[in-house]
């Protein structure tokens, strides 16, 4: 933070605090030469307010107008998957849960398997969605959450590998086949006719 050079100064005394009255103090520094302070470890998203006086051999100065400034959020959010656990064996359609937690506000979760999006991003606590494991490949697959806030910060969470084993039955298939032969077309009754479907099983 810098500030003009007052004539005839000596030192300077910079103050910061997190109200204007200057009551919460942060900094009370009155050992400055030069027209500048660092300021470092402030909290995120949080309103400082700040001023400067001078001081010489006759005596000190009124303080100065008072500045203020903000911290960004730079605390990003956490997040862990809770159900299904490492290792689960899994099959047809099932809950993929998470915790999730930010300092200020969580926007919402987003799920993935194998990196790809899974369902919608959640906005509510608690954190889920239903994933249907007949659309994924039989083997091994992992689960990751993303949390974020509104600041842009964004957390992944540890991976979790899942086995997915569904099986089918050979009766449940069946192959529907759409009779291919054309319409027939008659002049003389000025009629349109197609012949039925047929179903076979294999």
């Amino acid at each position: 933070l810098r500030w003009n050079s007052s004539a005839g100064s000596s030192t300077y005394r910079f103050q910061l605090a997190t109200d204007s009255l200057f009551v919460s103090l942060v900094v009370n520094d009155s050992t400055l030469f030069d027209t500048s302070r660092s300021v470092s470890g402030l909290a995120s998203n949080t309103l400082y307010f700040w001023r400067v006086n001078a001081k010489n051999s006759s005596g000190v100065s009124s303080w100065s107008s008072v500045r203020r400034f903000s911290t960004i959020d730079i605390i990003s959010p956490t997040v862990s998957i809770t159900s299904p656990v490492n290792g689960s064996t899994l099959s047809n359609s099932l809950s993929v849960s998470a915790n999730a937690s930010d300092n200020i506000a969580l926007l919402g979760v987003q799920f993935r398997v194998d990196g790809s999006i899974l369902g919608s991003e959640d906005s509510t606590a608690p954190y889920s969605v239903i994933w249907n494991t007949l659309g994924a490949s039989n083997g091994s697959h992992l689960l990751t959450a993303v949390a974020r806030d509104a600041a842009g910060n964004a957390t992944t969470s540890a991976s979790i590998s899942v086995t997915v084993s569904n099986s089918i039955a050979s009766s449940d298939l069946w192959v529907y086949q759409e009779a291919l032969l054309p319409t027939w077309i008659s002049t003389s009754w000025g009629g349109t006719y197609a012949f039925n479907s047929t179903e076979q099983s294999v």
